[in-house]
Formats: C-alpha cells, sequence, structure tokens
C-alpha cells in the first residue's frame, strides 16, 4: 500500500471511530429513558425529567450543556428568521440584537442543526463532526511531524478522547484532592456526569479547532516567500476569530503578535516576517472595524453592563500560576533550538509564544486594572502544552521498530474500548434528568400547535423561560442572563425593567417573590452545593433549585455581596410598583409551585383557561 493510500486508510479509520464514539453517550440515553418509562411507569413518573429526551435545557444546571442551551437559543432564531436575534424579545430585531461575540460560530453549526431536522441530535451530530475533524487534524499534524502514521493515529485518537486534560495541564491547584479528582474525571469520568468538559460547542471544541487552522496558516507563512495575499486572508482569519469565541480571539492575537515579533528578533526570515507583520496588520484592522460595529450597533451602555454582569473584575493583581506558560515557552524554544529544520524550529516557536500570549492575557489586567474570566485563557495554554506533548511522544513512537500497524490498531482498539466504556458509565449516571418534565413537555407541544407565532409568554419559572424559545415559536419577557451575550446585549435596567413588567402583569406578590426566587450571600451559596452534588452525584434535578438558581441571578454576577444584593432588591420593588402591565394579546404558562406567588388567581385577572395538564397551566389574556 502507498503512503498516500495508507495515510487515507488510517484517517478514515480514525475519523469514523471518533464520530461514532459522541453517539453512544446520548443513544444509551434516550434507550434507557424509554425502557425505564416501559418497565415502570410508576416510578418513572416521580422522575422530575420524565418528559421527552432532550440534552439542551436547564435541567442540569451544573453541566455544560447549560452554556450550550444558550447558543442553541440563538441558533433557533437563526433556522427562523435567517438572523440570530435576540430569541426572547420579540421586539428585539435590531442588527444591535444579533451582532454579538459569537454569532459566526453560529452560523457554523447551524446548517448541521438544519441537516439533522431536530437541535438535540443535531447537537450530537455537530459535535461528533467536530470530533472526527480534530482527529483528522492532529493525524495529520503528527504524521507530518514524525513521519509514521502508526504513530500519529493512536495519539490523535488519545488527543480526542482525553482532551479535558488541557484544561487541567498548566491550571495549578494547591489541593491535590482537587487536582485528583480533576484527572480522574478525564480519564474515568468520576464525579461528574456530563464531561468532558472540553467538548463543549461552539467553544472550546468548535473554537480552539478554528484557533489552530489560523495558526497553521501563521506558521506556514512564516517559512515560505513572500505571499501577501495569504497574509491578509490570514489576518481576516485571525480578526474574524473575535465573531467565533472572544477567549480564543484574544489567544490568537496575541500569539501572532508575539510570533511575528519573535521571527523579527529571534530568527530573523526576512520574507516570513513580513508576511506575519501584514497578517498581524489586518488582523487588527478587522478588530478595529469590529470593535467599531459594536459600539454603534450596541451601545456602550449595554456592552458595559454586559461586561458587568459576566463577572468584571477590577484588580490590577498578578497571577504567581501563569508563570507556567512562561515556563513551557521557555522549554519549547529550547526544543525548537535543538532542530536543524526551519520548519521545525518555527512549529516549536509559535507554540511559544502560543503559551506567551495566555501568559500576557491572564495578567492584561495588572496594566488595564481590569478582568474577566481570565480561567478561560488556561485551556488554551493547555492546548498548547498538550500539542507539544504528542509531538515529543509520536517522534518517540516512530523511532521503536516495533511499533507498527498492528500495534497502532491495537492502540486504537484498546482507546475506543476505554472511551466506549466511559461514555456507557457517563450515559448510566445521567440519563434520568437528560429531559424535560412530562407536563412542561406537553404545554411546549399545545404551545407550538395552538398558539400564533412570535406569541409573548409569561411564566414564573425560569426553565420554561428558556425552554419557550428553545422548543416553540414563542417569545418571553425575562431568562436567564448570565449569558448576556447570547441573548443580546442590553443596559442591565431594561433586563430588570422587562421582569418588573413580568411580575407586575401576572399579578404577582413581587415581595414575596424576591424573599424567595432571588437568593444571595450564604443561602446562594448553600443551594449551588446541593445542585451540583444532586446532579454529579445523585443523577437527578430539583427543578425548584434549579428555579430559584437562575432567578437568583437578577444579581447580576454571583459574586456579589449581599448588601449591594440587598439595595437592587429594594430598587427591583420599587421598579415593579411602578411597571406598566403587558398590553395586547399575551399569555401565561403557570405552574402549581408559583400559584402561591400570585395576589389572585389568573382567573380573577381576566385570565380565561386555554389548557391544563398536571402542574402546568396556560391562560389567556387580552386581544
Amino acid at each position: 500500500m502507498s503512503r498516500e493510500n495508507r495515510f487515507r486508510a488510517w484517517a478514515f479509520l480514525g475519523a469514523g471511530a471518533m464520530f461514532a464514539l459522541f453517539w453512544v453517550r446520548p443513544l444509551l440515553m434516550r434507550h434507557w429513558r424509554a425502557r425505564e418509562a416501559r418497565l415502570d411507569p410508576a416510578a418513572w413518573s416521580r422522575v422530575e425529567t420524565n418528559g421527552s429526551f432532550a440534552l439542551l435545557g436547564l435541567h442540569a444546571f451544573p453541566t455544560r450543556y447549560v452554556d450550550e442551551t444558550f447558543y442553541a437559543n440563538k441558533m433557533q432564531v437563526i433556522l427562523k428568521h435567517g438572523f440570530p436575534y435576540n430569541p426572547h424579545w420579540r421586539e428585539d430585531r435590531t442588527f444591535g440584537s444579533w451582532f454579538s461575540s459569537d454569532f459566526l460560530s453560529l452560523y457554523l453549526l447551524a446548517p448541521l442543526i438544519w441537516l439533522a431536522g431536530d437541535l438535540n441530535w443535531g447537537w450530537v451530530l455537530a459535535e461528533a463532526l467536530v470530533g472526527a475533524a480534530w482527529f483528522l487534524f492532529l493525524f495529520r499534524l503528527l504524521r507530518d511531524w514524525c513521519g509514521k502514521e502508526e504513530a500519529a493515529a493512536p495519539l490523535a485518537a488519545a488527543g480526542v478522547l482525553f482532551f479535558d486534560a488541557a484544561i487541567w495541564l498548566l491550571d495549578v491547584n494547591r489541593d491535590w484532592r482537587l487536582d485528583a479528582s480533576r484527572w480522574l474525571s478525564v480519564f474515568l469520568y468520576r464525579g461528574s456526569l456530563v464531561l468532558p468538559h472540553y467538548y463543549r460547542l461552539p467553544a472550546l471544541f468548535m473554537a480552539t479547532l478554528l484557533l489552530c487552522l489560523t495558526l497553521v496558516a501563521a506558521w506556514r507563512l512564516s517559512v515560505s516567500g513572500r505571499r501577501p495575499w495569504a497574509a491578509v486572508m490570514t489576518g481576516l482569519a485571525f480578526g474574524l476569530m473575535r465573531g467565533v469565541h472572544s477567549f480564543e480571539y484574544a489567544a490568537g492575537m496575541a500569539t501572532l503578535g508575539f510570533f511575528a515579533a519573535a521571527s523579527t528578533w529571534l530568527k530573523p526570515r526576512r520574507e516570513g516576517a513580513a508576511n506575519l507583520w501584514l497578517a498581524f496588520g489586518a488582523a487588527v484592522a478587522v478588530t478595529v472595524a469590529w470593535l467599531g460595529v459594536e459600539h454603534l450597533a450596541v451601545g456602550t451602555k449595554a456592552l458595559g453592563d454586559t461586561l458587568a454582569r459576566v463577572c468584571l473584575e477590577r484588580t490590577h493583581r498578578f497571577y504567581p500560576q501563569s508563570l507556567l506558560h512562561v515556563a513551557v515557552a521557555v522549554v519549547a524554544l529550547w526544543l525548537g533550538r535543538r532542530e536543524a529544520d526551519a520548519r521545525r524550529q518555527a512549529a516549536w516557536s509559535i507554540l511559544a509564544c502560543g503559551e506567551l500570549g495566555v501568559f500576557a492575557l491572564r495578567n492584561a489586567q495588572v496594566v488595564l486594572g481590569y478582568t474577566t474570566q481570565p480561567f478561560h485563557l488556561i485551556p488554551v495554554g493547555g492546548l498548547f502544552a498538550v500539542l507539544m506533548l504528542l509531538m515529543l511522544v509520536s517522534r518517540a513512537l516512530a523511532r521503536m521498530p516495533r511499533w507498527n500497524g498492528s500495534a497502532a490498531l491495537a492502540a486504537i482498539l484498546a482507546l475506543a474500548c476505554w472511551g466506549v466504556a466511559r461514555e456507557v458509565q457517563g450515559a448510566r449516571r445521567g440519563y434520568r434528568f437528560f429531559g424535560i418534565p412530562r407536563d412542561t413537555d406537553a404545554a411546549l407541544a399545545y404551545v407550538r400547535e395552538n398558539l400564533p407565532n412570535d406569541a409573548l409568554v409569561l411564566s414564573l419559572s425560569m426553565p420554561a423561560n428558556l425552554y419557550l424559545p428553545l422548543y416553540t415559536r414563542a417569545s418571553v419577557l425575562s431568562f436567564p442572563q448570565p449569558n448576556p451575550f447570547l441573548s443580546a446585549p442590553h443596559p442591565y435596567s431594561v433586563y430588570l425593567g422587562k421582569t418588573a413588567q413580568l411580575l407586575k402583569s401576572a399579578g404577582v406578590d413581587a415581595s414575596r417573590f424576591v424573599a424567595e426566587r432571588w437568593l444571595d450571600g450564604p443561602a446562594l451559596e448553600s443551594m449551588s452545593l446541593r445542585l451540583d452534588r444532586e446532579v454529579n452525584q445523585e443523577g437527578r434535578a430539583d427543578l425548584d433549585l434549579v428555579d430559584k438558581s437562575w432567578w437568583s441571578d437578577l444579581s447580576g454576577c454571583r459574586n456579589v455581596d449581599a448588601d449591594p444584593v440587598s439595595e437592587q432588591k429594594l430598587r427591583f420593588l420599587e421598579l415593579v410598583r411602578s411597571a406598566e402591565p403587558v398590553s395586547g394579546q399575551w399569555y401565561l404558562w403557570l405552574e402549581d409551585r408559583d400559584r402561591p406567588l400570585l395576589d389572585a388567581a389568573p382567573e380573577k385577572r381576566g385570565g380565561r383557561l386555554l389548557w391544563r395538564q398536571g402542574l402546568v397551566s396556560l391562560y389567556s389574556f387580552g386581544g
């Protein structure tokens, strides 16, 4: 067999195995849910999430699928309107409502959701395809590096299966028990139901793959002749990462800047360095244009409030743990100096520059005076370190005379069995809560079939406020808002005003609502710990806790003290008193656990009962 045919055979085998692996857990979860409902209907009726199977929703609060649900909400609007408008507020169809930080990633995933014809299974399809793409990327990279398919293929498979290693590899922690738990979760899924974290779409799984592709383009530019058009296109790709995910974009820009400087000063290559500087200039131009359009479309106030709600921290603190990135960069530069080939030297150099870029970004607050969620950068630095390890190990395997096709095939089969066993374990521990409550499921079906498009549905249930725009064409007034970039950037006062209008229209006792649903301080911390324990240890979801947890995000950022939150509560109660009720036709989604919060029954306030099943009722008002 020729070398090219051998490469294709290994690529087909490995990518196919990775693609199939991603279907194991969701298919098993759906199967076990149906089997348990059939064999023991009485017991299944007591499971809170006893309706149809669903990966996406608020039922599994401490898991990665919560973030993915917000992305899916925006993706649904693309499928309905062609643009990722604000999925919650029907009147918000402005340019600024969809021009948010991650909308390009949504357009990359939306065709796969459309192709699958189902939101949840489309998500599985997208995840499987990205997993296969990761294998092909790593396989090609390692094969070219070590020159042997039999060495590259098992390592590429291991890289996809255990990519969570990138999250924890450079995340230094002094608590050995926490570190042990993290690494057990990487290899055994111990203590978690929805690992790996790295598989989250679009970030980290897709965004980091696109980042790697842009870095490969920059690496090639550094060792080629003058290529101005290729440099400009590469710079555009780096700049447009701003629309894929912010942290990968920032890491890419920092890496490109450091790499251009390194190519100029450390290893002068006139033409390669000129390519990189041209690419960096194009990326900066895209960034300036992007920020200008964003500020004009969204508004400075909305952007500022959005950053505050994702926990903007004002500090000049230096992170000593980040020096590990510098140490890894030094090792990479040392390894590069041992290479005789210019292309290999450049490969180590760009990875070293990636680590230096992450180090600089994690400590930018020393100069700027503020930062937001710098921990998101640690996995990017970890990914660069993992790539270094895979490159070193692939060379070592390639030098082993006995590492042939049979050994590589055995290794891939062993890794596949290991991966399947982890997926089976994850499915067994999590299948009960990956579903929508039966009554909620039926109510969503009624809304889809009987209410007009973009009907305004008010609800005191925060899961319902997310499910409605996700699984129907309805709009809402309030919604879980820790991800404002994924709804639409808007001033915090607007969000609170619409929530106040919801309470006023539904006839809610606002004081009781605030006391029961808006928690802060020790009460919120205790509830969050209970939620995490129930999901990760007991495999169940307490929707009352889920609801309170999301309503407590009325505070904006979770890391706030009790006193400022109390002041916010008083201002919010005044806002409810002065709010104008919703005019025109609207609907009330009322769950039995929410009835005690009402001042009067909906019928006494002019509501007409449209539908009731179990714990959920739907009323019509106005019109």
